[in-house]
């Protein structure tokens, strides 16, 4: 969310003004309030450090919404 240049909620906006249905995961290892997090309207947010299972797990999930999203 905290990056050199462009920050987080820029970052998603410019990525959602390119394609409105990005499915985006969010991750940082500052703390987030919510309202913040709330605000970047995040499929998924995954505070740092993470393991390459939780990753995974997530990434599944949050690809396994947007294969539901899609059929109906």
């Amino acid at each position: 969310m905290a990056m050199p240049v462009m920050d987080g909620p820029s970052a998603i906006a410019a990525l959602r003004a390119i394609n409105p249905q990005v499915k985006i995961i969010g991750s940082s290892g500052l703390q987030m309030d919510e309202a913040t997090l709330l605000e970047a309207k995040l499929d998924h947010f995954l505070p740092k450090p993470y393991t390459p299972a939780v990753l995974l797990k997530v990434l599944t999930q949050v690809l396994s919404q947007a294969e539901i999203a899609a059929v109906c």
